[in-house]
């Protein structure tokens, strides 16, 4: 019967410690997180804001068809990448949207290939960065033409695909 007294008040000592940390560690987590309502941040440390940096850099302005376009993206290490790329017809559907970690140096890259005749014109592409509460976003376009034999490709060999 004592044993039974002395167990029961101590869990309830550790019931009532523990409802205590869990409300201390809220009220501390509050006081450092900022309220925020959709995207738009209203309160918090800006401190990484102002140094994160995002840059896109593709491999070429104009791409042929059958060329590689490279993108190169450069940010925080282990930041979360947003990447869409939006085709001339205004679809995003592709399998060049899609999220990723940068790596430990902060840098991510991958490149795809233009094969299709109904895909010319302007390409978008657009990334958004995130690490903790920072965002930072950066989009560059390029255009997708046919082969030119007026233009002939400089750096690399493009084979013709004519309609």
């Amino acid at each position: 019967m004592n044993k039974t007294i002395r167990n029961t008040v101590f869990t309830f000592v550790a019931l009532g410690l523990t409802a205590l940390g869990v409300t201390w560690n809220q009220e501390i987590i509050a006081a450092r997180s900022p309220i925020a309502i959709g995207t738009s941040v209203l309160a918090g440390s800006d401190e990484l804001a102002r140094d994160f940096p995002l840059t896109l850099t593709l491999s070429r302005e104009v791409v042929r068809l059958g060329q590689y376009q490279v993108v190169t993206i450069r940010t925080q290490p282990f930041a979360n990448l947003d990447v869409v790329t939006v085709d001339p017809t205004g679809s995003h559907s592709r399998e060049e949207t899609f999220q990723t970690t940068a790596d430990e140096t902060g840098r991510y890259a991958f490149r795809f290939q233009v094969n299709n005749f109904r895909e010319l014109g302007t390409f978008q592409v657009f990334v958004r960065a995130t690490l903790g509460t920072a965002v930072a976003e950066a989009k560059d376009t390029f255009v997708v033409e046919t082969w030119n034999p007026e233009k002939p490709a400089t750096d690399e060999f493009s084979y013709p695909l004519l309609p």
